[in-house]
């Protein structure tokens, strides 16, 4: 029979985060309790604060047999789907708001799911939905803000998360989301002063952490992003980003950057993506390779089937779409070929890894362009290997680099740099001949230029 003082002793444990002797005593009292609900779903609780996922999956399920419309549980239920499973998450949280329809919670959990999977319109509904029930909810106000963003109007971003922190001035969250705005601005000054505030109130808060030292990168104050970074990776040392970035600011330079961190990099820099490139770097280059390619006499100036890898939202594949018959765009970034797709500059789109993309193919291309992808690959034997797979009989090959004066490759910034003598080497090695090579100027980089590679190839005949 259930004893109201064991469960009360339990949620206290709960209260206090002492969740192994939590378990320890509901594993003591389980065969007592384990028709009753409360129970159960507090047990759940512990095991799901453990990231004992499948244990706590099942014991929510007993809960909510035994009482179907137990909201709390519904909700635990589609938070512990929430990183994995969309359809399984979406089911219960809105299950959990049939019952409870006005449910301030329940609509930011389906909000943030949304929010979690890129669907930022739904997303925006929802925080609408919530703050229509409570005007002055803080945290609706502070998840609107960063949706809104993400949606590119930033000026109500803005309002919304200032906003949320007149309510609630140390609400963490909306600190931490208007820092990154403001760094996404350029406003520096603005942001750490918003990462300090969360510092002072959380040391060991991990974004806080990490963002700082993005920042303090950004500002090339290596020494303090190098204290934050090693902050932030005592609380996730396996955070890919936080790991490359690092080693970037101690002069290391690993084989790649990571797949994650190059995707969401784009996918959160897609709607302001051609503006900051055309409009405030002067990145020309799309066109400059063109030039470099067409009326030659020693290649083709009409391609069958060409493929754009880094697609991107399709600057080069505007100036090169007029000399291809079939042309396949590639890009690991889904909001940049959403752009793309928009132009209706590609036959067909594809998501993903170049290597993955080549490697999975079994089409032959006569033409491939790779416009500023190397910037995030150092290591470049396996995309010409490839390449080289992927080619018909003398197909042109023509690419950039940023420009490495000594040695094979560099990770400066975050980005690769590359030499005149590596790429040789490796086109060598995967059987293609130099045509032309010559150095550009390739984007702004704050009062100068970053200096670039155009290098033009073909496979050779077999």
């Amino acid at each position: 029979m259930s004893n109201l003082k064991d469960i009360q002793e339990i949620v206290t444990l709960y209260n206090q985060g002492d969740f192994s002797n939590g378990i320890k005593r509901c594993e003591n009292i389980f065969d007592s309790n384990k028709t009753n609900p409360i129970f159960l779903y507090i047990f759940g609780l512990l095991h799901h604060a453990l990231s004992n996922q499948e244990k706590a999956i099942s014991l929510y399920k007993k809960s909510l047999e035994i009482k179907p419309d137990y909201i709390d549980a519904l909700v635990s239920l589609g938070r512990l789907h929430l990183e994995s499973d969309f359809e399984e998450s979406f089911f219960n949280f809105n299950m959990a708001l049939q019952l409870n329809e006005q449910s301030v919670d329940i609509l930011n959990c389906l909000g943030d799911l949304h929010f979690k999977y890129e669907k930022y319109e739904q997303a925006k509904e929802y925080f609408h939905k919530a703050l229509n029930q409570n005007q002055s909810d803080n945290i609706s106000m502070s998840n609107l803000g960063i949706c809104l963003y993400r949606l590119g109007d930033t000026e109500n971003a803005i309002t919304n998360l200032q906003k949320s922190l007149e309510i609630e001035p140390n609400y963490i969250s909306a600190l931490n989301n208007l820092a990154v705005i403001y760094m996404d601005l350029e406003n520096y000054q603005e942001g750490l002063s918003l990462l300090q505030k969360v510092i002072s109130l959380d040391k060991n808060n991990f974004l806080a952490n990490k963002n700082a030292g993005l920042l303090y990168t950004k500002l090339e104050d290596f020494e303090k992003a190098k204290i934050f970074i090693e902050n932030a990776l005592k609380y996730n040392k396996d955070d890919d980003e936080l790991n490359f970035i690092y080693d970037s600011v101690n002069n290391k330079t690993p084989k790649n950057a990571p797949l994650g961190y190059v995707e969401s990099l784009f996918n959160n820099y897609a709607k302001n993506f051609e503006r900051s490139l055309t409009k405030e770097l002067d990145y020309k280059f799309p066109k400059k390779m063109c030039e470099f390619v067409i009326d030659r006499n020693d290649i083709p100036n009409n391609f069958d089937n060409a493929i754009d890898l880094g697609c991107g939202t399709g600057l080069s594949g505007e100036v090169f779409r007029d000399y291809v018959d079939f042309f396949t765009g590639v890009d690991l970034s889904k909001n940049m070929l959403d752009i793309a797709k928009k132009k209706k500059i590609y036959d067909e789109l594809l998501t993903g890894d170049i290597c993955n993309i080549l490697e999975k193919s079994t089409k032959k291309y006569n033409l491939f362009i790779i416009a500023d992808v190397f910037i995030y690959i150092g290591e470049l034997q396996d995309v010409f290997s490839q390449i080289k797979n992927r080619s018909e009989e003398g197909a042109a090959i023509i690419f950039s680099t940023e420009h490495l004066e000594d040695g094979d490759y560099r990770l400066v910034k975050q980005r690769y740099r590359h030499s005149k003598n590596y790429i040789e080497k490796i086109l060598k090695q995967n059987n293609f001949n130099l045509i032309d090579f010559k150095t550009e100027k390739l984007r702004k980089d704050k009062n100068s230029y970053i200096t670039g590679g155009i290098y033009l190839a073909n496979s050779k005949n077999k």
